[in-house]
């Protein structure tokens, strides 16, 4: 029965590459519109390595005997706080969507592939991880110049509901039962681990250098993560 419930996991990481395929195409239409170019197409390729992670986990699911069938698309979730200008919305979703949550993504995904044997599982585990890398630097590169610019410490309030939706969205999307290493799921108190340490050596830092929080924050507490 271990295939079935791996399966059921899969399916939620192939609905969130599809929320995120939406959010940087978003972004990459803000960016062209900003005449941040580079960064549009870095964007607009990012969107499409979501969806070909979506095609990925489908194929999973489909040798882990689920059911492959996308679910309904549901209408993409704004970011950002809808009185800020429309360049300052863009910036919160680059850094929600980049910094925070690809950035949780990758730890997790190398935390999987370390312990992953499923010869799909682990191909599909290598192309995802690959691809994050690169969207999370898409969202450092976006805050470095828009802090380079203007002052960003706006989003410091913001940071707890960034965090908050990167762990409800990733941790689900990897965790699950301790028997499922091997499909591509992580056992849920490492799962917590690998968010709150990644938290405090990558991501707390990388806010702080460009001047979105004064200094340390408080990690997601391992207890909320692996209830989830």
């Amino acid at each position: 029965m271990t295939a079935p419930r791996a399966a059921a996991i899969w399916r939620h990481r192939l609905a969130i590459e599809g929320e995120a395929a939406g959010h940087f195409g978003w972004l990459a239409g803000r960016f062209a519109a900003a005449g941040d170019h580079d960064l549009a197409a870095r964007a607009q390729q990012a969107a499409a390595d979501e969806r070909d992670h979506a095609a990925r986990c489908q194929a999973v699911i489909a040798a882990l005997g689920g059911d492959p069938t996308p679910p309904a698309a549901a209408p993409l979730p704004a970011l950002g706080p809808t009185a800020r200008p429309a360049a300052d919305r863009a910036l919160y979703a680059a850094v929600a969507v980049g910094c925070v949550t690809e950035s949780l993504s990758c730890a997790l995904l190398l935390a999987l592939r370390a312990v992953a044997t499923h010869p799909q599982v682990v191909a599909t585990l290598d192309a995802i991880a690959r691809d994050e890398i690169a969207h999370a630097r898409l969202g450092w590169a976006a805050l470095a110049r828009a802090a380079a610019r203007a002052d960003v410490g706006w989003l410091g309030a913001h940071v707890d509901a960034m965090r908050a939706a990167a762990v409800a969205d990733e941790v689900a999307a990897v965790a699950g039962d301790d028997a499922l290493a091997e499909l591509g799921v992580l056992p849920r108190a490492e799962a917590a681990a690998v968010v709150s340490a990644t938290w405090a050596t990558v991501i707390v830092p990388g806010l702080a250098r460009h001047g979105v929080i004064a200094g340390a924050a408080s990690a997601p507490a391992a207890r909320a993560a692996a209830g989830r």
